[in-house]
């Protein structure tokens, strides 16, 4: 049974956490340090961007960290059966991409659809084409791209030392 994992984002100004469903980033607990300290200083929200959710979103406030992870394991078990695998896989499969078009892009490579012929080559030296594209970037490239638009490129399993907190009790994934 996957469970929610939380990994401290110490790239943030202020104390803020992700959490985690197996690999895929569905939320974020901050600290709202801007605030007096007799208001919710903790904000929360649950929620990812597949298109079939179109943005849909469960967010609240909290007075102390704790309080906001109950809040937000209470909104997960709402908006977790949204969640199937078609959903998750389909979101997965967008991450990889995006990721290697930011690759490309970072490397100076011009994208299939930008050259008259419809050629080029990917970063990694193999000549792609409008026609096996998609297949050539999930083939060769889905394994080690999973996790580098969320920021994560430590390992090709997606977790950084150390990092792997248990978020809760374990919630049974729908199939």
């Amino acid at each position: 049974m996957p469970e929610l994992v939380r990994r401290r984002n110490h790239d943030s100004q202020q104390e803020c956490w992700h959490v985690y469903y197996r690999d895929i980033h569905v939320g974020t607990i901050t600290a709202q340090t801007e605030l007096p300290t007799a208001l919710d200083r903790w904000s929360w929200s649950c929620g990812f961007y597949p298109l079939t959710h179109r943005g849909l979103k469960i967010t609240g406030t909290s007075v102390n960290l704790f309080q906001a992870w109950a809040a937000f394991e209470d909104a997960w078990e709402e908006y977790q059966p949204l969640c199937s695998e078609s959903v998750l896989t389909e979101h997965r499969r967008k991450r990889v991409w995006t990721a290697w078009k930011q690759r490309m892009w970072n490397a100076g490579c011009r994208m299939p659809t930008q050259n008259e012929d419809g050629r080029s080559h990917c970063f990694c030296g193999v000549e792609i084409d409008i026609f096996d594209l998609e297949r050539h970037v999930h083939a060769a490239h889905g394994a080690t791209m999973k996790y580098v638009s969320e920021g994560i490129q430590a390992d090709p399993v997606g977790r950084q030392a150390g990092s792997r907190r248990p978020f809760g009790k374990a919630k049974a994934f729908p199939e």
